[in-house]
């Protein structure tokens, strides 16, 4: 993220190379036989957002809009006001409902991965080309519980943005 402080321990960088992503180049993504892109709404993703608009590869769909992280793109300097304007003049032509700002994304990829039916739909209503999106399932799963609880009412927990935008409408 802007801030640069780290959000979460690195554990990563004990059993492989790592770098920062804002060196990522064209040299390093002619390295690898396939690249992904963890595409979300904040400040942490827009290196993987200006990467995924250059460089097709697959991109992990973490949220359907893309409006602050354009935004802030836009404020820092990292993308011009008018390739801003561009993308929202896309969503209001091709009339998108369940996403903003993903069209230039979507549709420069090899492939999209999402994590709900939402976000599966989201893709496909703005995909003109032939690019695949596949549902997967969430990195942690929730365990089914046993019903030998026997208990008359369950109690869950939820964690991370409880919102109609990640498909939990």
């Amino acid at each position: 993220g802007l801030s640069g402080r780290s959000v979460r321990p690195d554990y990563l960088q004990y059993v492989a190379p790592t770098y920062p992503a804002s060196t990522f180049s064209a040299r390093r993504y002619a390295q690898y036989d396939a690249v992904f892109y963890y595409i979300g709404n904040g400040d942490y993703h827009m290196e993987s957002i200006t990467s995924a608009l250059n460089l097709p590869g697959y991109a992990i769909v973490h949220d359907t809009t893309l409006v602050e992280a354009y935004r802030v793109m836009r404020e820092i300097g990292l993308m011009s006001e008018s390739r801003v304007k561009l993308e929202f003049r896309i969503d209001e032509v091709k009339n998108t409902s369940h996403s903003a700002y993903y069209n230039s994304i979507a549709g420069r990829q090899l492939g999209i991965v999402v994590h709900s039916d939402y976000a599966a739909r989201a893709m496909e209503e703005i995909l003109d080309v032939d690019v695949p999106v596949v549902k997967t399932g969430l990195p942690t799963m929730v365990p089914e519980l046993d019903v030998a609880y026997g208990r008359k009412r369950t109690t869950i927990g939820l964690a991370g943005a409880i919102a109609d935008v990640k498909g939990l409408d």
